[in-house]
């Protein structure tokens, strides 16, 4: 039955491969404003998501290498290949998350870029509230007509993006929110 393992490791780096494909595909095709600033997950996300994919690579090495690891029987080698293929496509999703989703602040407005090619955008003489959440670490963004953009302020790039937001916020009430939140910023630090 280790043939089973040979088939997981070669679906995992086909998984691998279609998501690096994937994300190198939708770098190209966003095109748009230049961006001022932008608050997307870190690569210490990124970085995870790789030792995810090297632990499920190293579960079936670990079942070729003891084939009494995890049971003995046909089954048990089929659970270390559906693990193995489990944990890299998570890690493979979350990889393309990481790396694609992203609020951004354009000359025109902030925009968010899902990972799955959906786009948000208020420009900034719609934006009419900045509130940040007392039990999150996430500022959502509303303009006037009621939809919202969230932002991560957890993110190192944030204090960028608020100065860039402060600066293009043409509405009173909402570049006074953005100083509030400015201010909380610089209490952080």
């Amino acid at each position: 039955m280790s043939w089973v393992l040979y088939v997981a490791c070669a679906v995992s780096v086909a998984l691998v491969v279609a998501s690096a494909a994937y994300v190198v595909h939708r770098k190209r095709e966003v095109v748009g404003d230049p961006v001022l600033a932008s608050v997307g997950e870190t690569k210490t996300t990124l970085l995870l998501c790789a030792l995810l994919v090297g632990v499920s690579l190293l579960f079936c090495w670990a079942k070729l290498d003891n084939p009494a690891l995890a049971g003995e029987g046909d089954t048990s080698w089929l659970v270390v290949a559906g693990v193995s293929v489990a944990l890299t496509a998570i890690a493979c999703l979350a990889g393309v998350f990481s790396l694609l989703s992203v609020v951004v602040a354009t000359e025109k407005g902030i925009e968010s870029r899902g990972a799955f090619g959906n786009v948000s955008i208020i420009a900034w003489r719609d934006v009419a509230r900045v509130k940040p959440s007392t039990l999150s670490k996430v500022v959502k963004i509303e303009s006037v007509d009621g939809r919202t953009i969230s932002v991560n302020s957890a993110m190192p790039s944030f204090s960028k993006f608020v100065e860039v937001a402060q600066e293009k916020t043409r509405k009173k009430q909402g570049k006074e929110q953005l100083e509030d939140l400015e201010r909380l910023l610089a209490g952080k630090r």
